[in-house]
């Protein structure tokens, strides 16, 4: 009878030691199961991490933009303005030096002063044309970002996209700078 209780409890032993062992393995595989979604949940918050930075940086870019270009439609108009108060002085110039010539009846000094107020004229107005056209694409290229901005589109905008804006920012950035000079 002492060694059934024996053999019952060596084999008690061995049953215990081999659950033990299985306990240990699903304990591990469990482990292994849970690390392995945890870092699947982590390498998708990381990703979603990352589209909220680029998101955000998309719109910082689109309001810095929105600003830059309502800056420069303000400068634009203001250089507008300024050609158009010169192109009435200079309208009122030649009218004054076309009815001084007329009324001394006399044409060559006047005449050549004239053709010079003319061309000048000319260039003034065509200036002003230029800039009034600039401003226009300007107000339109504004209109679109907001536009774009109210229908939510500015998250999905690509890399070509981005490039081009910052070329478009730099061009105008260039334009005013060596205006100013």
């Amino acid at each position: 009878m002492a060694q059934e209780a024996e053999e019952a409890e060596a084999r008690f032993m061995t049953m215990a030691a081999s659950y033990k062992s299985k306990i240990n393995q699903i304990q591990n595989e469990l482990d292994n199961v849970q690390l392995a979604h945890a870092q699947k949940l982590l390498l998708e918050l990381q990703d979603t991490e990352v589209d909220y930075e680029e998101e955000n940086d998309q719109l910082l870019l689109n309001v810095d933009w929105s600003q830059y270009v309502e800056a420069q439609n303000e400068k634009l108009q203001a250089i507008v303005d300024q050609f158009e108060e010169q192109y009435q002085d200079m309208h009122i110039d030649l009218e004054q030096v076309t009815k001084g010539a007329t009324s001394q009846g006399r044409e060559t000094p006047c005449h050549d002063e004239r053709t010079a107020m003319e061309l000048r004229l000319k260039q003034v107005e065509e200036k002003r044309e230029d800039l009034i056209s600039e401003l226009q694409e300007l107000a339109l290229g504004l209109a679109d970002l907001h536009r774009r901005q109210d229908q939510g589109l500015t998250n999905q905008t690509t890399a070509g996209q981005k490039l081009k804006v910052k070329r478009r920012v730099n061009f105008f950035k260039r334009f005013f700078t060596a205006r100013r000079r």
